[in-house]
């Protein structure tokens, strides 16, 4: 009896826990695709807020062009409705224009903002992830500098080794014995 009390007793455990597992997971999607939708709904209003921002219609703005921007109630409403903080939308350009070009594409733009959506921490982390491409895009241009540069250095050294050999040479012809790497006085 005992023994059949406890797996009655593991079946309805079972039970409950395979139905609590399955609303979890139901709950999961439904956040997903809620968070999904928001996203889709941001970039909309992202795009819009560009188009009004892009004044001379060249798929680029400036940062003037989007502080002048800034002051229209409806583009603040937009922002407010994507998440970003009016408080940190004036420095927004700088964070997201990570390769410093002064200027923001659409993608670039609309990327950049959906990052930036959420409470400061969010857009601490993307001003930090965009100031390592910047040090990184800094640091590979410095590197091939160096290298550039170490190459030609080395060339002149080739270039001068090369004249030493020979001079080295002549002056085992006029001394009458054979000077080089391979003279088997310099080799013992």
């Amino acid at each position: 009896l005992l023994l059949t009390t406890f797996s009655i007793m593991n079946m309805i455990v079972s039970v409950i826990v395979d139905s609590t597992l399955e609303q979890a997971l139901d709950q999961k999607l439904k956040e997903l695709h809620q968070n999904e939708a928001e996203t889709v709904a941001a970039v909309v209003k992202i795009d819009e807020i560009f188009n009004r921002a892009d004044a001379d219609g060249d798929g680029q703005i400036t940062k003037e062009e989007l502080l002048d921007v800034l002051g229209d109630k409806e583009v603040q409403a937009y922002l407010r409705e994507v998440g970003v903080e009016l408080s940190h939308a004036e420095h927004i350009f700088d964070v997201i224009d990570y390769d410093s070009s002064g200027s923001l594409d659409s993608k670039e733009f609309a990327l950049g903002l959906v990052k930036a959506r959420g409470d400061a921490r969010a857009q601490d982390v993307l001003a930090l992830q965009c100031d390592l491409w910047r040090r990184e895009k800094g640091l590979r241009s410095e590197i091939l500098a160096l290298c550039i540069h170490t190459d030609s250095r080395m060339a002149v050294v080739d270039q001068e080794l090369a004249l030493l050999g020979e001079d080295l040479e002549c002056l085992g012809q006029a001394l009458g014995t054979r000077i080089g790497p391979w003279s088997p006085m310099l080799s013992e």
